[in-house]
């Protein structure tokens, strides 16, 4: 048995530029298989061997020789594989999105951190596939492009979602697939896999079938994997390969979306519809500005309806939502990139676990502007309380005996900091 395990860990390759934890990476494969094995084997020693050589895809790292070093009842044993991977695992996800009738590109935050933007433009610009992204990959493409759609999941629009269950093949690239990304994994809900054959490519093995069964998983890094398929394309396709029916059916989500949106987005009415707010910023903030959003619904808004333009730009929390992080980390965006504006969204929640840092502004003049999204709570937490067991705990901000809503005056408090400040209300700011 550790000899088949063994087989399929030398089977994978990793495609990258002279990526120097290729051997790390086998080794977390190899141990993932390996905690298949019965605990009465004690796994004393693992080791792999690696060869790089170049060929017309690329570079390629392949495993020569995998040996593992168990001992069995006081007894040593060793189980050596050797052998070369297939080297057409890109060729074939290739065919694959050459013969879907709808293909979709699923971008993850490993896309932004791959920093694989201006290849994956190149590459959609031989295969017109739509593309959507997790929450987390937003601005991995700017989301006013044509064939942009959005995040999935349950913060994201119509066509996104509508797209991802419907797709027959996607291409996924260093997406981890979370509860948030995939609904909470409700079957037909943003994703349908299977019958959707899934692509996966991530250069972290662990990720790879973690949460939905791949057809195809390729282990590498996600820019040099889209180098060798715009290469292979250009090679194969003559003309854009194009998706015509699939796109329009698309396009017809992203207008019914849109048109469901707009009376919202112009509502002149107090309290301020989200939609509204999301509708003003989007006017007056420029292209390369540094927007960061705090945790708290608010985030979730933003996540459906701000346009990402650039990649890094576009700040958010994520795993365990530290309320507080663009509070503060907007003025530490600010000075890594001075000559971009900086703006932080926040809740009022949010807010208020870190208000000094207004202070921090003002006195090292770093500028900055916060929008302080008033709902009086913390309401994410709030909403979910109300939502499962019909009351809520210690999360609406309020006087306890009258139970009428109260937050603080933020003007005041920005301006006892020496901050300027105003109360925006539909047509009219207190300054």
């Amino acid at each position: 048995r550790i000899g088949s395990l063994l087989d399929e860990v030398k089977s994978r390759e990793f495609l990258g530029y002279a990526y120097d934890g290729a051997e790390s990476s086998f080794e977390l494969l190899a141990r993932r298989k390996l905690g298949q094995v019965p605990d009465y084997f004690d796994v004393e020693n693992f080791r792999v061997t690696v060869e790089r050589r170049h060929n017309a895809t690329g570079d390629l790292v392949t495993v020569s020789e995998a040996t593992v070093k168990l001992k069995v009842g006081g007894e040593t044993f060793h189980n050596v594989a050797t052998g070369n991977g297939p080297v057409n695992a890109l060729d074939q996800a290739l065919d694959l999105l050459l013969a879907a009738k709808r293909p979709v590109i699923l971008v993850g935050q490993g896309g932004l951190i791959g920093e694989a933007t201006d290849v994956l433009m190149e590459f959609i610009k031989l295969l017109r596939i739509p593309v959507m992204t997790s929450p987390n990959g937003k601005g991995t493409i700017d989301e006013t492009h044509e064939l942009s759609f959005g995040p999935m999941g349950r913060n994201g629009p119509y066509a996104a979602n509508e797209g991802t269950r419907n797709a027959d093949v996607i291409l996924g690239l260093g997406c981890s697939f979370d509860d948030r990304a995939t609904s909470a994994w409700i079957s037909g809900y943003t994703l349908t896999i299977p019958p959707t054959r899934l692509i996966q490519i991530d250069n972290d093995p662990a990720e790879i079938g973690r949460n939905y069964p791949v057809h195809l998983g390729i282990l590498g890094d996600i820019k040099a994997s889209l180098e060798v398929l715009v290469r292979r394309a250009r090679e194969k396709v003559k003309a854009a390969k194009t998706y015509d029916d699939w796109l329009a059916r698309l396009n017809e989500c992203k207008k019914i979306w849109n048109g469901y949106q707009e009376p919202f987005m112009g509502a002149d009415r107090m309290p301020m519809r989200p939609e509204r707010l999301l509708k003003g910023l989007t006017n007056v903030v420029p292209e390369n500005a540094l927007f960061a959003t705090d945790v708290g619904v608010h985030h979730n808004w933003i996540v459906q309806l701000w346009k990402a333009r650039r990649p890094r730009h576009l700040l958010q929390s994520w795993g365990f939502a530290s309320m507080g992080f663009a509070t503060c980390g907007i003025l530490g965006a600010k000075l890594a990139q001075p000559e971009s504006p900086a703006i932080a969204v926040c809740g009022d929640g949010s807010f208020l676990m870190t208000p000094h840092i207004l202070l921090t502004a003002k006195e090292y003049d770093i500028p900055a502007v916060w929008v302080v999204w008033n709902n009086h709570g913390y309401c994410s937490i709030r909403d979910m309380q109300l939502g499962m067991f019909g009351q809520e705990l210690a999360t609406s901000f309020q006087i306890d005996k009258t139970k009428q809503l109260h937050s603080a005056d933020f003007v005041m408090l920005a301006r006892s900091m020496g901050v300027d400040a105003a109360r925006v209300e539909i047509g009219r700011a207190h300054v």
